[in-house]
């Protein structure tokens, strides 16, 4: 068995391979995928995101890390739902939020789906979709306090 672990953060994000062989634990594979602080947020995000679309290839004994091909879909969106009821918006947020989960493609991208939601009369709002592979539920509470 494998194990990927991943240190988040906007900046530097970290990650690693071993396997578990009974009580040894060998090294895989190691990177780090930096992001400019200097740039947008979503721009970030999507750069983060770039990075982590390294796949790791197990062949028998042989494993090689890649980075997989852009997917045809953007990470990023704006969804606007100016012209739903206030009875429909909280209806059509969660199908938007479903809609985003089951775009996420382990074979070849994306991992983490960000989209602005605007309607009038809300404030806009900031959806971030990971896979779980990328992000675990503390890194995503982690990600949206700092987000917040």
């Amino acid at each position: 068995m494998k194990l990927l672990g991943l240190d988040p953060g906007l900046q530097h994000t970290g990650w690693g391979v071993i396997e578990v062989d009974g009580s040894r634990l060998p090294f895989v594979a190691a990177g780090v995928v930096n992001s400019s602080p200097k740039r947008p947020l979503a721009e970030r995000l999507v750069e983060i995101h770039d990075g982590l679309r390294q796949r790791i290839l197990v062949a028998g004994e042989d494993t090689r890390v890649r980075i997989a091909p852009r997917g045809d879909a953007t990470p990023f969106a704006v969804h606007d739902l100016g012209d739903l009821d206030e009875a429909e918006y909280p209806r059509r947020l969660g199908e938007l939020g479903a809609q985003m989960q089951a775009s996420l493609d382990l074979a070849v991208g994306p991992l983490v789906r960000v989209g602005l939601v605007r309607a009038d009369g809300s404030p806009d709002r900031l959806m971030v979709v990971a896979h779980r592979l990328v992000a675990d539920d503390e890194s995503m509470r982690i990600l949206l306090e700092d987000l917040s």
